[in-house]
């Protein structure tokens, strides 16, 4: 499913795809076009691995970069729940940002779906090897932010993500502000990378996309 299950096994470069283990459904173009708005988005578990500790630390230092006019169109939306979740609203609570980011521990997918479409970012900052909502992100037209690693970091292309490499944990924390403030000031790479994510998705993560590369793999076998 990913490049490092090749290199772990040893197989022969040549005899094998690597096809990402997750998927999902076409949804309807990206429909935020509101420049008075700029809604960063993260979705997952509450767990260590997916680094919603660094999600929270990189939003901080990036909103604490910007102008008060600015700082009125950003915000944060956490989806999610589980053992992290008292440490990461004590996180929120130090910075005092109750009111830039928000919390769902539970939501409907229907309205999930809607949160894309409000939303012009997919902030991701976690360490596992897949990541379902990444592919849900891209189908949305949603840029996405992540690690450089053989999970989300191999789901997105320069196209239409960028990616942070694995240094120390405040180089990281500055990293991921860094790409966030890059985004939301370069509109014209911003509305670039939104058009690529589509494709993106279309060309990679559609169920029948997917399964037509499956049939062209059994054929070929």
């Amino acid at each position: 499913m990913n490049k490092s299950v090749q290199e772990r096994l040893g197989c022969d470069i040549r005899k094998i795809t690597i096809m990402p283990s997750v998927s999902s459904e076409l949804v309807s173009s990206h429909q935020n076009n509101n420049d008075d708005v700029f809604n960063i988005i993260s979705v997952g578990r509450f767990v260590v691995l997916k680094g919603f500790d660094i999600t929270i630390e990189a939003f901080n230092l990036f909103y604490e970069g910007l102008n008060s006019q600015n700082k009125k169109k950003v915000h944060l939306t956490l989806v999610g729940d589980g053992p992290e979740n008292n440490k990461l609203r004590e996180i929120i609570e130090k910075y005092g940002l109750e009111k830039k980011i928000t919390i769902i521990e539970w939501i409907e997918r229907k309205k999930l779906q809607l949160l894309y479409k409000e939303s012009n970012l997919f902030l991701f900052p976690s360490h596992e090897g897949a990541g379902m909502v990444v592919s849900e992100a891209l189908s949305h037209g949603l840029p996405v932010v992540c690690f450089d690693n053989c999970g989300p970091g191999e789901f997105v292309t320069f196209e239409c993500g960028l990616v942070v490499p694995y240094g120390s944990y405040n180089d990281t924390i500055v990293h991921f502000s860094k790409h966030l403030n890059t985004l939301f000031v370069d509109k014209e790479l911003y509305n670039r990378m939104s058009k690529a994510s589509k494709k993106r998705f279309v060309d990679y993560f559609d169920w029948d996309k997917k399964g037509e590369n499956l049939k062209k793999i059994y054929e070929n076998i």
